[in-house]
Formats: structure tokens, sequence, C-alpha cells
């Protein structure tokens, strides 16, 4: 291998790749031909090279406010879309730069810009003709969920764009990564890496395993925060100001004044306030996104709201 920007970045060790990896990037964007050329001869030999090479740009460069705001990530990735997307159609790089295009194409889908976060927690399944799995969720916070995967793997994984989330192993020179991208009623898991626990439960594939959301309750709640969670759901409406209106469903909490909708959100039940929305009353809470409510009635017709401890209370019967 000829010494250069690939020949850095394939003798580099995580987590010290970033810079080889963006030098790799500029590389391509200004004479693609014969950098492709190495890629498509390594990607031959080693294919998780190339993998890792993307994974790098896309966890640490496109992911990462320090190269920019998120429009100008994106123009940064449109350039590379750009200079690559010539040599589709070249039998040689035809397979090493379709890699690279699906990959990065894969960013269209709204990962870099702002948007609300889902309902996501609940348990999701997938199955094909010969296997099965399941994924439990629980969304702790907006940037935050409780996973357990089969079972067997269970963590606290943070997120760095809405609706999704990564737990990462590194293992000497490799890192493992295992992505959640939570859409509507439903979440993407990939792999990449070598880790046997993660290749096991998710194969390390380019489409990775879809998984349809089969219900919307908390799986790790206990008996009395489900029935207790339960005495939420349905429609209310204040009773000081019949204006105002509630909707609690599907993992989704709803706010419309004068039927005017004011948030759409999803939310969080949790039987014990934490310390920042709470730091002396010992109440149950809901985390609505950027509002969170202390519960100090909920017996399923009457509904007692404050924002918090020195929040004004807020009286809701059901509709």
């Amino acid at each position: 291998m000829p010494p250069g920007p690939w020949a850095d970045f394939v003798q580099c060790t995580e987590p010290n790749c970033v810079e080889a990896a963006v030098a790799v990037k500029d590389s391509l964007q200004q004479n693609p031909g014969p950098l492709l050329i190495q890629l498509a001869m390594t990607h031959r030999q080693d294919s998780g090279q190339v993998t890792r090479w993307l994974d790098v740009l896309r966890h640490e460069v496109f992911f990462e406010d320090k190269y920019g705001t998120p429009q100008k990530r994106l123009v940064m990735r449109d350039a590379l879309l750009t200079a690559i997307k010539p040599y589709k159609n070249d039998q040689q790089l035809e397979e090493v730069s379709t890699l690279i295009i699906n990959e990065l194409e894969s960013l269209n889908m709204g990962y870099l810009l702002p948007k609300k976060s889902l309902p996501i927690t609940g348990t999701y399944y997938w199955s094909n003709q010969t296997d099965s799995s399941e994924l439990q969720v629980k969304a702790m916070q907006e940037t935050m969920i409780r996973f357990k995967l089969d079972h067997i793997l269970e963590e606290v994984v943070i997120s760095r764009v809405p609706n999704v989330f990564e737990y990462k192993i590194i293992d000497n020179k490799d890192t493992s990564r295992l992505r959640f991208t939570f859409y509507k009623d439903s979440v993407l898991l990939k792999s990449t890496g070598t880790n046997k626990v993660i290749a096991q439960l998710i194969p390390p594939t380019a489409t990775g395993r879809m998984y349809r959301q089969i219900s919307v309750d908390n799986p790790f709640a206990s008996t009395t925060e489900a029935a207790q969670a339960g005495m939420l759901l349905g429609h209310w409406v204040s009773t000081t100001d019949a204006n105002l209106e509630l909707q609690f469903k599907s993992g989704l909490y709803m706010e419309t004044y004068a039927g005017e909708e004011k948030v759409t959100t999803a939310y969080q039940y949790s039987t014990i306030c934490s310390f920042l929305c709470s730091p002396t009353l010992k109440l149950p809470c809901i985390d609505a996104g950027p509002s969170h409510y202390l519960v100090y009635k909920a017996d399923g017709n009457v509904l007692e709201l404050s924002g918090g401890a020195a929040g004004k209370r807020m009286v809701f019967q059901r509709k």
C-alpha cells in the first residue's frame, strides 16, 4: 500500500483516527480516482477497513458540532457524494463506490437536522423464517434510553441527534457499534465491528434489522408504576379554563388551547421525579419534552399537576 492518507488511516489506532479519516475524505474530494483504487483494493482484502472509515466519518465528523452547523455538515457530505458518484459505474470501483454512496445517502433521513423526539418507549419485535428477536426500550430523557436486547445485553446509551442512539465497545484497535435509529412505530438496528456479543445479536450487514413496535408500555415498569401510568391515558380538560385540554396516548403528550395544537411530544412517566424537576418533593412526574410536571393526583377521573416544585397547580377532569 503506497504511503498517503489511506495508509495512515489503515494503520491508525482508535480513538485516534479522526484526523486520518478527514484527510481521506478531503483527498477523495480533490482527486477521487487514485484513492478509490486504493480503497477498492483494501476492500477486497479486508472489507472492514472501508466500513470503519465510514463509521468514523459518520459518528466523529458528521455528528460533531465542531465541524460546523448541521447544514454545513450536510454540504460537506454532499461534496463527498458528488466526488464519488461518477465512479459508481466503473467496473473496478463499482463495489466500493456503491458502499460509500449508500452510507452517505443514509444521512438524508434527517439525522443531522433538528427534529422532534419520537415516542420510543415500548417493546419491539423482529423475525424471519428461522429466527426472532425482542428489544425492550425505555426513554429516560430526550437524549438517553435504557434497552434490553434478547435478555442478553442491557445498557443505558446516550444519543447525539434526536432518535438516534449508539452503544459502543472498544476492543484494542476495533470499535464495535450498535446503532438504534427510531422511526414511527419501528427501530432499525445496525452493527459494525467484530465484538462477538454484538455480532451475535445483530449481524453486521448493510441492511441491519428493522424491529416493529408491538407495545408502547414501559417494559421496565413495576406493576405499581404501570398501573399509575395507565391513569394518565385519555383526554383531559381544565376545570378552570375549558379551552385548555391535554391528551396522553400511545407515548405522546398533546396540549391544545381553544382547539389549536400547542405541544405534541413524547412523554415519560416516573413514580419519583428527578432531582432537576423537584429537588425536595418525592412525587410522580411527567417528562414531556422541555416540560416537566409534578403529579399530585391521578385517580383516573381527576388529574392534578404543577409545572415543577414551585409551579401553579392545575386540575383537569376526564373529558
